[in-house]
């Protein structure tokens, strides 16, 4: 996702040929992107521990693909329409005015309410696995 993010900022530099381009690509990444990344990682820690690796590569998959090729349906809730999608497009649509026909205007207080959710979820599971790995440690 960072080269992805690389390239554009390349492109808008050479384009716009402003140095300026270079510190917003790495504050909007660490914004939009970051959070989405900190909460799937977090969980791609933590449930390998809980399950077995191939059961959580399915799971995460079918999560991957409900979350995100789902987006234009509006039968089957999905997390895509939700504050909690990790794709970071509330946090861009509530900050930067990015508006997708499919989700409509976000508010300011959605794209903070996602940011915060997105980041204190992946810090829960993250301790819970801190917790996890200590209680295992001190049962052998």
């Amino acid at each position: 996702m960072l080269l992805v993010y690389a390239f554009f900022q390349g492109y808008i530099l050479f384009y716009s040929h402003n140095l300026l381009v270079i510190p917003l690509f790495l504050f909007t990444f660490c914004l939009i992107a970051l959070p989405g990344l900190l909460f799937v990682a977090a969980f791609s820690l933590a449930c390998p521990i809980i399950m077995p690796l191939p059961v959580y590569q399915f799971l995460f998959t079918g999560y991957w693909l409900w979350g995100n090729l789902f987006l234009k349906q509006q039968i089957l809730p999905t997390l895509s329409r939700s504050i909690l999608t990790p794709s970071g497009v509330r946090i861009a649509g509530g900050f930067f005015g990015t508006d997708i026909d499919l989700l409509g205007h976000t508010s300011t207080f959605e794209a903070i309410a996602s940011l915060g959710l997105l980041l204190c979820i992946a810090i829960l599971v993250l301790l819970t696995l801190w917790g996890a790995l200590r209680w295992q440690q001190a049962r052998q």
